[in-house]
């Protein structure tokens, strides 16, 4: 059942924005986690503005993850710490509902979609 629920969520994300979508710069793939969170999750005003803020930090963090030289499996690690990072930022952010759902729900069918469509 909740592979359905991700399985249809995802479908409902990418056919959005158009599937093909593919993030020059960090700044295009904070942008598009922004409009998903906060349609997805009902961000208030004042939420926008501090997730917007998280996003573009966190996209940037990552940009450089990947551009830097080494092995994959260093940059996973350090991508890992980043994930772990942002989500505690959000916590303190968004509502306990909004969080669950947020892991739930949003995070998996973001970093899917993000995975698939990264290349800066």
């Amino acid at each position: 059942m909740k592979k359905t629920v991700l399985a249809v969520l995802f479908v409902a994300l990418t056919s959005q924005l158009g599937f093909a979508q593919e993030f020059k710069t960090p700044t295009e793939a904070a942008e598009y986690q922004n409009e998903i969170m906060e349609k997805e999750l009902e961000l208030t005003e004042g939420q926008k503005e501090e997730v917007s803020k998280i996003n573009l930090k966190y996209a940037e963090k990552m940009s450089e993850i990947m551009k830097r030289e080494g092995s994959k499996f260093s940059k996973m690690g350090d991508m890992k710490k980043n994930g772990k990072a942002k989500k505690e930022e959000l916590k303190g952010v968004l509502t306990e509902d909004q969080f669950e759902k947020f892991e739930d729900e949003v995070e998996p069918a973001l970093r899917q979609h993000m995975r698939k469509n990264m290349s800066f």
